[in-house]
């Protein structure tokens, strides 16, 4: 899926409870990087589940609809020479 935006946005939360804070930084700490890039790799990591979950939810959609009507749909060439033949007329 394509970014909304490509420009990198700024983003500022406000009102989080302390111990948000203290628990992002301690788990930022244990993994040796700074608090803004384990957010962002936690918001990343985020976004990109909710894509793959879209896909699969997407690839279970399709399944179903070849399960009950096939795979094998009739060209839709001849209809639209038809259709462009009756729009010239």
């Amino acid at each position: 899926m394509a970014a909304l935006s490509e420009q990198p946005t700024s983003v500022r939360v406000r009102k989080l409870e302390p111990w948000i804070i203290t628990t992002h930084t301690r788990l930022a700490e244990n993994e040796g990087i700074s608090l803004e890039a384990y957010l962002r790799a936690l918001l990343k990591n985020q976004a990109l589940q909710a894509q793959k979950d879209m896909a699969s939810d997407l690839r279970q959609v399709r399944a179903e609809i070849a399960e009950q009507f096939g795979t094998n749909f009739p060209s839709s060439v001849d209809l639209i020479r038809a259709v462009r033949e009756e729009s010239d007329t």
